[in-house]
């Protein structure tokens, strides 16, 4: 059976933690994306509004270091399908600017991307998930 391979974004294939820094230059933040309301010491609220004041932020995302060699190598197993996978987050704007961020790169027609907080309604014996955060790859494989 061939396997379809799926794929996050956040800082698997777009560079989110990158676009974070330059949100923040002056702040050393670790690479826990995860964790940066602890090292800015603010409120999910005030990284949210942080984010909200970029219109473009999340389609103005670059790819990380291995994001297109990452599409390149999975739409060559695929037999030249993509299909993301991707949480919406708690911006409002995330959403809409995922898809910007997807049709900048892969044209309007595209149409394979899944927003979801639960990663684990996509998984299936004959899918496997490139996360960056354990617990989807652990929730994925259990599902």
């Amino acid at each position: 059976m061939k396997k379809l391979i799926l794929l996050d974004l956040d800082d698997t294939v777009v560079d989110l933690f990158g676009g974070l820094q330059k949100l923040w230059p002056d702040t050393h933040l670790n690479d826990n994306a995860w964790s940066i309301c602890e090292t800015l010491n603010i409120t999910h609220k005030e990284f949210w509004a942080k984010i909200l004041e970029v219109p473009t932020f999340w389609e103005d995302l670059e790819y990380t270091a291995w994001g297109r060699e990452l599409v390149s190598f999975v739409k060559f197993k695929n037999d030249g399908i993509l299909k993301f996978v991707t949480a919406p987050t708690r911006c409002p704007e995330a959403c809409r600017g995922k898809q910007r961020w997807i049709h900048k790169h892969f044209g309007e027609d595209f149409n394979g991307l899944t927003l979801t907080e639960d990663k684990t309604i996509c998984a299936r014996p004959d899918h496997i998930l490139i996360d960056d955060r354990e617990y989807n790859l652990t929730a994925f494989q259990k599902a």
